[in-house]
């Protein structure tokens, strides 16, 4: 796993530690601290899950880095709908859960990314976040967990420039280029 955008915390109650303290089992429950790189750069340990949820909810505030499904929705999670899909990624409908808003949701799979990768999509979303053109879907979010990056964008519901410009077999009259511009 490779951290995108910062720091990702995440707390697993499905996988808790056994350990033999004494001849006794105990069962410790782990806060994995991502900061870069492919392994935990630090972890916390805890006896109780309450605790571990509570650490965890208090270090994702801390860093701001949230979880998509706080805000957002998959429409439809059991047959989510897909928009596209590119080499790495995957699109999905989805639906602000407090704004009721229609987005698209681009899901990047993190294992899959070699470190160009890594360079290229921090500066894709550089770009997303300052261009701002009727013409380009304007991205409204962005969230990573272990195993994702994603992407919130506005939802189009029109075809894409590349469609519009191939159907023209990528000729177009200067004065539509310029309105398109």
């Amino acid at each position: 796993m490779m951290v995108v955008q910062g720091a990702y915390i995440s707390c697993d109650p499905d996988n808790p530690i056994e350990v033999n303290n004494n001849s006794q089992f105990n069962r410790l429950f782990k806060v994995e601290i991502w900061i870069g790189g492919r392994e935990p750069t630090f972890n916390l340990l805890f006896q109780k899950i309450e605790s571990c949820f509570k650490w965890k909810k208090a270090l994702t505030k801390a860093s701001g880095n949230f979880s998509l499904d706080e805000f957002y929705e998959l429409q439809d999670s059991q047959n989510r709908e897909n928009l596209g899909e590119g080499a790495r990624s995957l699109a999905y409908r989805g639906v602000h859960k407090q704004t009721k808003q229609q987005v698209a949701i681009k899901q990047i799979v993190k294992k899959d990314l070699e470190p160009q990768d890594l360079i290229d999509l921090a500066r894709e979303v550089e770009l997303k976040k300052v261009c701002v053109h009727n013409y380009v879907v304007r991205l409204l979010d962005t969230f990573e967990c272990r195993k994702y990056f994603y992407m919130v964008v506005e939802l189009e519901n029109g075809d894409t420039l590349m469609k519009y410009l191939a159907e023209r077999n990528n000729l177009i009259k200067e004065e539509r280029a310029k309105d398109i511009a």
